[in-house]
């Protein structure tokens, strides 16, 4: 079964343009690519990511900050998954001054990022904001 994954990526503030060639490039493979102008919105992280679902067509959602990229790796491991559960938590790695941090629970980071759409009941939260799902994670 195919299955279609939506990326939806949030744009706005001071971002760095070259972080996000490299993290739109690093999502040439998924069937959307949602941008949410963060300046033209009022709201918090939450509310961005609520409105980049609701803009989506995929029946999954793979959520990626404007200066994240999606590893090779990845892309292979999110498009051969078997669909078990509701959504996923995926390790994410922390690059401090070009150097990435492996102790003081920098590593794994686990960040709930990959959701299955109908299963996503909304994004909570002011500053580390978080995912309510129905389902097993």
């Amino acid at each position: 079964m195919e299955v279609k994954i939506s990326a939806i990526v949030l744009v706005g503030g001071n971002y760095d343009k070259a972080l996000l060639d490299k993290c739109l490039d690093s999502l040439f493979w998924a069937d959307e690519i949602v941008r949410v102008e963060t300046d033209d919105i009022p709201g918090s992280f939450s509310e961005w990511r609520n409105y980049g679902a609701k803009k989506a067509n995929g029946e999954w959602l793979l959520y990626v900050d404007s200066d994240e990229e999606v590893t090779v790796e990845l892309k292979i491991e999110i498009l051969k998954f078997k669909i078990r559960n509701s959504a996923y938590a995926i390790p994410r790695r922390n690059i401090l001054l070009g150097k990435q941090m492996r102790h003081g629970g920098w590593w794994p980071d686990y960040v709930l990022r990959l959701i299955k759409k109908d299963a996503l009941i909304k994004w909570e939260g002011e500053l580390h904001e978080q995912p309510k799902i129905r389902g097993k994670v």
